[in-house]
């Protein structure tokens, strides 16, 4: 799935999102200026100096499809403080008690999910299988997947159970992911373009 098809993929469930004022609600620039906020955008930057362009294009173009709130036109080192900064602010807004101690993405049976709860742990499960919502491949879906995250405690504990069949050993005949083509591999293959899309949340 390419970036159009990622973007069209919600178009019929996009008017029916809504969301709260604190969901829609981005930091302004003077809280881009705070120390902690200067201090992340560093480290960003930093980490972002590992990541290929192609990938780094492609968060690109996916962040800005799912929060239209954010200019097209953001570098993607901004946009990212600006989601974590926005994090900060959820889980100030939202109060401890609110908050998630554990997330399950790509949860299937939600096994690992069911044994937090059982423990008495604040948790939630994502599938697509739930809910065509919970897609992380659409615009919606991703979104969502984001602000779940931006509801976690620190130090909260995430599993992420996404698809492995193009990146496994076994596969490699079909995938061709390779250091020459930046692991990105054979893009022809409908499961590689998925697994491509998958790798970048």
């Amino acid at each position: 799935m390419g970036h159009p098809a990622f973007c069209a993929a919600a178009t019929g469930i996009a008017s029916k999102l809504r969301l709260t004022d604190r969901f829609v609600t981005m930091p302004s620039e003077k809280d881009l200026q705070e120390p902690d906020a200067i201090a992340m955008h560093g480290f960003i930057n930093k980490a972002l100096q590992f990541v290929p362009r192609q990938h780094q294009k492609t968060w690109q173009k996916m962040l800005v499809a799912s929060f239209p709130e954010i200019k097209r036109s953001c570098p993607l080192d901004h946009i990212l403080l600006i989601l974590v900064v926005r994090c900060w602010q959820l889980r100030d807004t939202a109060g401890p008690s609110a908050l998630h101690e554990f997330v399950e993405f790509c949860a299937g049976f939600g096994n690992l999910t069911l044994a937090c709860l059982q423990a008495m742990l604040h948790c939630v499960a994502l599938d697509v299988e739930y809910h065509p919502d919970q897609n992380m491949l659409t615009r919606i879906g991703l979104r969502v997947w984001i602000d779940v995250i931006s509801e976690t405690k620190p130090l909260a504990s995430c599993w992420w159970g996404t698809r492995c069949s193009s990146f496994v050993g076994l596969s490699r005949r079909h995938h061709q992911r390779s250091v020459e083509n930046g692991f990105w591999g054979n893009d022809l293959m409908d499961f590689v373009r998925e697994g491509n899309m998958m790798q970048v949340p």
